[in-house]
């Protein structure tokens, strides 16, 4: 069975605005609801709402009530930084896998949220990814070039993120007592700087970007009406 950990606990400073971006309206309806809507209709068996306890009682009025979201199980607060809040969250999973999504990345889809449970099944560590299409250079550190890799060995990395409960805890805890969070930039990032096993990458769709500034929310808008969301 799996779990999902939902990340929803920002304040979005880049998108700017006083509304956190996970609420801005798209379409109608808050961009978080695209989010919980493909878990709701997806293999997850519950979610784990990660967000600021003076927003739990507008999420389950105005989003889970209103909408017939029943999978979200628990709320956990959210951290200063973004690890700190997956750990929160983490306290709360019950089954022996668990997601961990970014609730911002609103174009997920349910087939692509299953194809990660299954390939956590096989592995115990994948996580959605995209090809590279462009060019990718390394610096020095500062403004000069030190190396071209091959487009055709960089992928960029995207959420949902699929663990084995127990092997993501473990690297959590670990986490939190090196106490070092400078090189973790994503859940990969802890799982393979904290164990020995190694992640696989699950390719999806291009479209699975993540809602940083206001341009975005054109992007995400035009996507869902062609799958066939309306205002």
């Amino acid at each position: 069975m799996y779990s999902a950990v939902v990340l929803a606990g920002g304040k979005g400073s880049r998108f700017g605005g006083s509304t956190p971006k996970q609420y801005i309206p798209v379409l109608g309806r808050p961009l978080i609801y695209y989010s919980l809507v493909a878990f709701e209709r997806s293999k997850v068996s519950e979610v784990i709402l990660v967000t600021d306890p003076a927003d739990t009682e507008y999420i389950k009025s105005e989003i889970l009530k209103k909408y017939g979201i029943i999978k979200v199980a628990a709320f956990a607060p959210g951290g200063k930084e973004r690890y700190e809040s997956v750990y929160n969250g983490l306290k709360c999973v019950n089954e022996d896998h668990v997601l961990i999504h970014d609730g911002a990345r609103a174009l997920i889809t349910p087939e692509e949220i299953d194809l990660l449970c299954e390939a956590s099944d096989r592995t115990g560590a994948a996580i959605a990814a995209v090809k590279s299409t462009d060019t990718v250079k390394l610096t020095d550190g500062g403004d000069v070039i030190s190396d071209t890799p091959s487009r055709s060995r960089v992928w960029c990395a995207m959420t949902p993120q699929a663990f084995e409960t127990g092997l993501i805890k473990e690297a959590y805890g670990r986490l939190m007592a090196d106490g070092d969070a400078a090189l973790v930039t994503d859940d990969a990032s802890v799982v393979e700087r904290y164990t020995d096993r190694e992640v696989s990458l699950i390719e999806v769709s291009h479209d699975n970007i993540k809602v940083t500034r206001p341009t975005d929310v054109v992007i995400v808008e035009s996507v869902l009406q062609m799958r066939g969301f309306q205002a």
